[in-house]
């Protein structure tokens, strides 16, 4: 899969691993300067978005780093601010079709490359512990052992096992 879109002051294709946005030209040479920028998915955190408007307005889109901050106030707007920015392209609005696509794209490669969300601790249950013949049936011990085991997983966090302790030792 290969992607290109062509920009105002730069054109970009993504390859599924890598964003290369290529400048050359005039409005390349009068804002960030010619030549390329390439960048693994793994470089990138977001991919920033603003949709032109109107056929006369431009949009732009910003491969953003983890470090990157979005400024509250840009004077001349969000679009003056992209047009000095290396790692964002200007686009028209008859252009905004192919950008939307190479959007989509490049999102679901950072998503897939920084991997699932992180999920719940294994929740398999214990096994059971050896049955002693000389205990009760209801060992305090080997419940207390049971909750101890719990917490230690993550399973329980710190103040379930408190309350169970509680309920445990006060019988």
């Amino acid at each position: 899969m290969r992607l290109e879109a062509e920009g105002q002051n730069g054109d970009v294709t993504f390859d599924g691993q890598y964003v290369v946005i290529t400048r050359s030209g005039l409005a390349a040479a009068r804002t960030v300067g010619v030549g390329q920028r390439r960048m693994h998915v793994s470089e990138i955190a977001e991919v920033r978005w603003h949709e032109p408007r109107a056929a006369m307005q431009l949009g732009y889109i910003k491969f953003a780093g983890p470090d990157d901050e979005e400024p509250d106030f840009v004077r001349g707007g969000p679009v003056q601010h992209a047009a000095w920015d290396e790692d964002a392209v200007l686009f028209a609005w008859r252009r905004r079709q192919e950008f939307e696509d190479l959007r989509d794209a490049v999102r679901a490669a950072v998503a897939a490359a920084a991997g699932p969300p992180p999920g719940p601790v294994d929740a398999a249950p214990l096994p059971a512990p050896p049955e002693d013949p000389t205990e009760p049936a209801g060992s305090l011990v080997r419940d207390l052992t049971t909750l101890g085991d719990l917490a230690a997983r993550g399973i329980l966090t710190p103040e379930e096992f408190d309350r169970a302790k509680e309920r445990l030792l006060g019988r």
